[in-house]
């Protein structure tokens, strides 16, 4: 009896000596997971690279500890997402919808929300479901104008108002297209110099006047 209850209670702390142990190592690695997300996102892509890039993400993507993160999980299958919509490849909506079903039920977030939603947009603009991504891109613009605090570079910025922008003036929603717009413009002096979206911007002003214009006159 007294060797049994000795038995039990040197159990006890070696349960939870390796319990820490294992709580230890799991950090750990989900640490390196974030250096790894955050090496590969730095990485800008190629068509020489895209190949070895995606390979290195879906690598990621397979690792069990990482897919027990929500936050994680939905950024590495976001940019595989992003990967293959720049190979043109349609495997690219498989991957921004499960990273939209992932990072939806978690509260904050919103730099990578931002992103994703504009994903999405870009997914249901290229197969002209131009309603559902005008859905997705202002979203992602609403975000933008709300927090100006959030880690997105102005021209991530610029790329997002200007998407919802264009979306709302091909289906007539002339002022908050218009909203969008300005807002962009704004940010256009933080842009690199003589980046195509500081002519893009006065493009779609134009271009939104003129419609509204043509709306009043008809």
């Amino acid at each position: 009896m007294i060797l049994r209850t000795f038995y039990k209670l040197w159990l006890i702390p070696a349960f939870f000596l390796f319990s820490c142990r294992n709580g230890i190592n799991d950090a750990r690695q989900s640490d390196a997971f974030v250096q790894q997300v955050k090496q590969l996102e730095e990485t800008r892509s190629s068509a020489a690279n895209t190949d070895s890039l995606l390979k290195s993400w879906m690598a990621l993507s397979q690792k069990p500890l990482l897919q027990r993160d929500t936050v994680l999980s939905a950024q590495v299958n976001y940019n595989i997402g992003r990967l293959y919509a720049i190979a043109g490849s349609d495997s690219a909506e498989t991957y921004i919808v499960k990273a939209l079903e992932l990072i939806e039920a978690t509260e904050g977030n919103l730099e990578l929300k931002a992103r994703i939603y504009n994903g999405m947009g870009n997914i249901r603009s290229s197969d002209t479901r131009e309603h559902q991504a005008n859905y997705y891109y202002n979203k992602a613009a609403a975000i933008v104008l709300a927090d100006s605090t959030i880690d997105l570079s102005p021209l991530t910025r610029s790329i997002m108002l200007l998407s919802a922008a264009q979306s709302n003036t091909f289906l007539y929603q002339y002022e908050l297209a218009q909203q969008m717009n300005m807002a962009a413009l704004v940010l256009s002096p933080q842009l690199p110099a003589g980046h195509i979206n500081q002519q893009r911007v006065l493009v779609q002003i134009i271009q939104t006047l003129n419609a509204q214009q043509n709306l009043r006159t008809v």
